[in-house]
């Protein structure tokens, strides 16, 4: 592989982990088990993110809520900031290519986190937050480090002396959002997108999210397949239907 091709791989971001309060620290196969968890059952908290210029992500905290900075804002990664003298050395993540940040401190190679990261939000901030650089774009913004508290179970491990452990998680406040659920999509509007599966209930508000209508809509599968498919509008149609028909 190329210098240029290695530059070009995504970033892998992984969190700091470490048990709260008084409970021993965390041992080697507990942390395996947590790094290898999907952010759903780790309080929405990735434990590997993959950064990469115009990512797709999620905000996972309520930041600064008064600035439109809520969990659940879309925004895409701009750039990144890392600790001076990090290194970055190509590996490979469950099949993927990517390059982790390393430092040496003289003894060992230690990975290292962002300082921040900048993101575009997709809605236009209400303002701009305090601590921010300064000649930033317009509706760009740093997201610095954020330590969150999860309680996370370990009943997967055989003969574990405990069963969950609450841990402090160091990490950047993003979800990836490449893709998302019926749910996440509720409120949001999208020049394109796809839809890969549905079912009569969600299929209305997957229909629905389009900026240009169906021409957004790009359908991955074949509706008219899928027996006794028929959609579900949502209970408010009907009454909004008959609202609107007050009016000429």
């Amino acid at each position: 592989m190329s210098c240029k091709e290695e530059d070009d791989l995504p970033i892998l971001v992984t969190a700091n982990l470490q048990a709260k309060g008084r409970a021993k620290p965390l041992n080697t196969k507990e942390r395996e088990l947590i790094y290898d968890l999907p952010d759903s059952q780790t309080s929405k908290i990735p434990m590997a993110l993959a950064l990469y210029p115009g990512a797709y992500m999620l905000v996972n905290n309520n930041i600064n809520t008064s600035c439109s900075l809520a969990q659940g804002s879309r925004c895409r990664v701009v750039s990144w900031e890392f600790p001076e003298n990090t290194q970055f050395i190509s590996s490979v993540y469950r099949g993927a290519k990517v390059r982790l940040p390393i430092c040496d401190d003289g003894v060992l190679l230690k990975r290292v986190q962002p300082t921040c990261v900048f993101v575009k939000m997709e809605n236009s901030l209400r303002n701009t937050p305090a601590g921010q650089p300064s000649g930033l774009p317009k509706d760009v913004v740093a997201l610095p480090l954020f330590t969150l508290e999860a309680t996370i179970s370990l009943n997967k491990l055989y003969a574990n002396d405990r069963a969950s452990v609450k841990t402090n998680i160091q990490q950047l406040p993003l979800r990836p959002a490449n893709s998302l659920t019926s749910y996440a999509c509720i409120g949001c509007e999208f020049d394109k997108y796809i839809i890969y599966d549905t079912n009569p209930k969600e299929f209305y508000t997957q229909i629905s999210r389009g900026k240009k209508g169906l021409d957004s809509v790009v359908l991955a599968i074949d509706i008219k397949k899928k027996k006794g498919f028929k959609p579900s509008p949502q209970e408010s149609v009907p009454i909004e239907m008959q609202r609107l028909q007050v009016y000429p």
